[in-house]
């Protein structure tokens, strides 16, 4: 593609730079808008019991 630069690094190197960042860094929230905020253990936990609470839906399956 026109205009797209390649990657000037190889495998290794990237997996070495990746491994390198520490885990409590490895995003950083600028603190500008609040939809870009991770989720925080308890957010996290609401979400995996509203979701189990879901279910099959009413009608998702028809028989013929």
């Amino acid at each position: 593609m026109p205009g797209s630069k390649t990657n000037v690094m190889n495998r290794s190197q990237v997996l070495a730079a990746v491994r390198a960042i520490q885990p409590s860094k490895d995003f950083l929230w600028d603190g500008v808008s609040e939809d870009d905020r991770p989720a925080t253990t308890g957010e996290l936990q609401e979400g995996v019991a509203a979701h189990r609470k879901l279910g099959r839906t009413a009608g998702s399956a028809t028989k013929e």
